[in-house]
């Protein structure tokens, strides 16, 4: 396997499995997700949404590793844009409105999100590179 394809296939499995990770905890244990500080800054709780938003990162997981098993160009792509839009409108929403987070922390929350724009940039370049539509990624 060529370096970049591994760099590319690396990185879906990384933002694949943190959005099943993700998914998981906010399925499951919601209360437990909703007591960090940078999730709770934003009142009131509810059970029913942050399930739900847990269930949409699972089927979000479950769509980028599916790309990185499957490695076939539109579907890396695809899956990338998704990833990117759920996570650019992540950063703006906090980049608009830091609610109740205490304003040292804002700077690491606004870093962290911002990466999580940033990676699926970078690897988008990386599947784009060889031309959309092309055979898979080897």
């Amino acid at each position: 396997m060529r370096a970049p394809a591994l760099l590319l296939r690396t990185g879906l499995w990384f933002l694949g499995l943190s959005s099943l990770a993700v998914g998981l905890w906010q399925s499951l244990l919601p209360r437990s997700f909703f007591a960090l500080e940078w999730v709770g800054a934003y009142p009131p709780y509810n059970d029913h949404l942050l399930r739900d938003v847990g269930g949409l990162n699972l089927a979000l997981g479950v769509v980028v590793v599916g790309a990185a098993v499957v490695m076939e160009r539109r579907m890396v792509i695809t899956a990338l844009l998704g990833y990117l839009t759920y996570a650019a409108t992540h950063l703006l929403f906090h980049g608009i409105s830091t609610g109740h987070v205490h304003p040292v922390d804002v700077p690491g929350l606004i870093a962290a999100l911002g990466a999580g724009v940033l990676i699926p940039i970078g690897l988008l370049v990386l599947a784009w590179r060889d031309g959309a539509g092309a055979p898979p990624i080897r």
